[in-house]
């Protein structure tokens, strides 16, 4: 079975200072006068994309989410837990299981909008702990591919109504030789090159919009749902594979060797998320402390390892790789989605506050290395409801996302979060670097 991508590319959108074949260095302008400044101006936040120097070394180099996503508002949700159908009665559940509301029948016919293939099975099989049992699909490119897939969420101790909540699976093929083992290198192109999409040299995708309309379609008809229109698109082909090898000799030599037997190999990875009032729905992985006597509710405590101290509730990103082969690997879910209406259509700040939040905290620090702003984005991502209405829940709330990167001397940099609350503009997380 293999991992979910619970790492930092769940918000990045990462650029960066550094030279590369691909593309010039990116413009640090300044303002009138030639001065510094600290806040957008109406084009900026039109285009979406804002170019400015704040002090010396904080440089704004950023895609910013435009005015009109929120100009008229937004709502926050209760966090629903999406439950398989009639899975109440685990007996006649187990006997006819669905995957995501899919039948046997139905997920191999969908897999074959991804990949054409056939399932070695006739139906699921639910294990002791409700879970699929692994099986293979046999693709017609000559691939075998394992299939994880099977829900989470099984005791009643979250408060959940059935065994059979959340669907998630991962694809890969059965020749680990295949796989794109180190799934950070798409994360590291991304990180250190703020031209990696201009850089498509994979020849079997060179329209890399239309296999993303068709791996939409997949995923909306997977989950039910609405896939955000905004996805990314990072193609690890030879040229950002030799640049990204060529900067790791140089500034992080421990990289090398993780990066050496992936050269020969040639993807594009996709990742998609859900649409929430048409911004993404991410994993932007917020903590909440406890407080006193406060209580919250037990499904605060689903992915939460002590009472004291909350997680947030969030979907994953839906991520599927694509090589010369066709479908390479996927890990995908559909997990959590908003309920009914927790916080009524509401004002949300100017992404400037944001802005000025991450000047504050560069202020207290000492800055040695060039500091670049790459992303001022504002998403939907679970929280927690405010702990003075009564027992806390989980929400589903949008936030202004900051993604900043910061060179050092010694490796390829640091990318770190930083995240406001869109209503208030409460600091939810500062210059965290593990997201």
């Amino acid at each position: 079975m293999r991992r979910y991508r619970k790492f930092f590319t769940s918000i990045i959108l990462v650029s960066s200072l550094i030279l590369c074949a691909c593309g010039g260095e990116p413009q640090a302008q300044n303002g009138e006068g030639g001065g510094y400044r600290s806040e957008f101006t109406t084009e900026e936040l039109e285009s979406g994309h804002a170019s400015f120097q704040m002090e010396e070394k904080l440089i704004v180099d950023a895609q910013v989410t435009p005015k009109t996503s929120y100009e008229d508002g937004l709502s926050s949700y209760y966090t629903e837990i999406i439950t398989e159908p009639n899975s109440e009665d685990s007996d006649s559940f187990v006997k006819n299981a669905t995957f995501s509301s899919l039948s046997h029948d139905e997920w191999e016919k969908l897999l074959n909008k991804l990949q054409k293939g056939k399932l070695e099975k006739k139906k699921f099989e639910v294990s002791s702990i409700e879970e699929i049992e692994q099986e293979k699909f046999v693709g017609e490119n000559g691939r075998t591919y394992i299939i994880w897939a099977g829900w989470s969420g099984k005791s009643k101790k979250y408060g959940l109504t059935s065994k059979y909540n959340t669907a998630g699976s991962t694809i890969f093929p059965s020749n680990n030789e295949e796989n794109f083992e180190n799934n950070s290198i798409p994360a590291k192109i991304k990180e250190n090159f703020s031209d990696y999409g201009e850089c498509n040299d994979l020849d079997f995708l060179q329209n890399p919009d239309e296999t993303a309309a068709n791996i939409r379609e997949f995923l909306e008809k997977f989950s039910g749902r609405k896939i955000c229109e905004k996805y990314d698109f990072i193609p690890a082909g030879q040229k950002n594979l030799e640049r990204l090898y060529e900067l790791a000799k140089e500034k992080e030599p421990t990289f090398v060797e993780m990066i050496e037997p992936e050269l020969k190999k040639r993807i594009g990875e996709f990742i998609f998320y859900y649409d929430v009032d048409g911004l993404p729905f991410k994993n932007l992985y917020l903590s909440y402390f406890m407080q006193g006597d406060e209580t919250a509710s037990k499904l605060c405590y689903w992915t939460s390892p002590s009472r004291g101290n909350l997680f947030g509730i969030s979907e994953h990103e839906q991520v599927i790789d694509v090589d010369e082969k066709g479908l390479l690997q996927a890990d995908i879910s559909n997990y959590r989605k908003p309920g009914k209406v927790y916080k009524e259509n509401s004002a949300v700040i100017k992404p400037d506050q944001a802005l000025q939040q991450v000047k504050d905290y560069y202020d207290r620090k000492l800055i040695l290395e060039d500091v670049t702003i790459t992303n001022v984005e504002l998403v939907y991502t679970g929280y927690f409801s405010d702990a003075s209405e009564g027992e806390i829940q989980p929400i589903i709330t949008p936030v202004w996302a900051v993604t900043v990167h910061e060179e050092t001397n010694q490796d390829m940099g640091i990318t770190r979060g930083y995240v406001y609350d869109a209503f208030s503009g409460e600091c939810l997380s500062e210059g965290n670097t593990s997201l």
